[in-house]
């Protein structure tokens, strides 16, 4: 859970953002890692160049396409994904309270 997201570098790399603040350049494009990623369930795609961890979300503005990450970095999402990644978390939130319930 250290990777908070993977960015799109030169056309064959990606960069992997870390906790910490570190990046780590992969030898494969983005689009290698996105299906594995996805399909984990806590990875989201934002854009065509990134893939957050859904766990770093501090806030989420669907009207502004900005998501504000708890380490204070602020990401832009594209108005199509802003539309899903809000459907995924009212989605998230009512799971979690039909479960305390």
């Amino acid at each position: 859970d250290e990777i908070v997201y993977f960015s799109t570098g030169n056309s064959h790399e990606c960069e992997v953002k870390l906790i910490d603040s570190t990046n780590i350049t992969l030898n494969k494009a983005l689009s290698h890692y996105r299906k594995t990623f996805i399909e984990e369930g806590n990875f989201f795609p934002i854009n065509r160049s990134i893939i957050l961890n859904l766990s770093y979300i501090n806030t989420f503005n669907p009207q502004k396409q900005i998501i504000r990450l708890t380490t204070g970095e602020e990401l832009s999402i594209s108005r199509r994904q802003a539309s899903k990644l809000r459907h995924l978390l009212l989605r998230t939130e009512e799971d979690n309270d039909q479960h305390i319930g």
